[in-house]
């Protein structure tokens, strides 16, 4: 995590891996949470980042696979 982002991470838990079917291929995710330990996010000029809480998520326009994701990851929140 800390090569691509930036960011040193802990309490990494992965969630398995999710399949989402397209007419034309199949994408698979591998799902992980993890807490930000330290660092600052690494952000190149073709970067598009924008922090955004579970109520943003919602209201946000996001592909079905990745609201997939975000429901593996709310569900593990209430896990924790």
């Amino acid at each position: 995590v800390r090569r691509q982002t930036g960011l040193a991470v802990s309490d990494l838990s992965d969630h398995g891996k999710l399949t989402h079917v397209f007419s034309h291929f199949r994408l698979r995710l591998a799902i992980y949470t993890c807490h930000q330990a330290t660092g600052r996010i690494r952000i190149t000029p073709t970067s598009q980042i924008r922090w955004a809480s579970a109520a943003d998520l919602a209201r946000l326009p996001v592909a079905t696979a990745h609201r997939r994701v975000l429901q593996v990851c709310e569900g593990a929140g209430e896990k924790a």
